[in-house]
């Protein structure tokens, strides 16, 4: 998961720097909050992947990634709306389509694991209130002794 980020940001970080020469100021500002805000949320979920032997915990990675997604949302939907203003090229346009198309799909695999989870420990605790503690017990004891 973890590289299919960094290849989407990247891929829409190359692109979009191959037009830096004719950007205006403002473009280069504004995009460079966006990018900061991005690589701080990518940051801490390549840390808690490395913590955690190169492997993302979907309970932290849930909003962290539903962050990420949004600021990439935000960024592309600059770009797409100064296109002409920053010289922004299609293809980096494209790129950050692909880019949070990944990472949304990324969240969502992480967040609906999240969800099943809750769902199955919520019917857990349903079922051992039910039972009371027979279920805890195990089943149920056969008399002893003659009948």
């Amino acid at each position: 998961m973890r590289h299919a980020l960094q290849i989407a940001f990247g891929t829409t970080l190359a692109l979009f720097m191959l037009a830096k020469p004719a950007l205006a100021l403002d473009c280069q500002a504004d995009f460079q909050r966006y990018t900061e805000k991005a690589q701080s949320i990518s940051g801490a979920l390549n840390a808690s992947a490395k913590a955690n032997k190169g492997r993302l915990d979907p309970v932290a990675a849930c909003p962290r990634l539903r962050s990420l997604t949004a600021v990439q949302g935000e960024m592309l939907a600059y770009m797409i709306k100064n296109k002409d203003w920053c010289h922004i090229p299609d293809d980096a346009i494209s790129g950050a389509k692909n880019g949070r198309a990944k990472t949304a799909s990324i969240a969502g695999k992480a967040c609906g694991l999240v969800a099943q989870v809750a769902k199955i420990k919520k019917l857990q605790a349903q079922q051992q209130a039910a039972g009371g503690t027979q279920q805890q017990a195990g089943p149920p004891r056969l008399p002893a002794g003659p009948l």
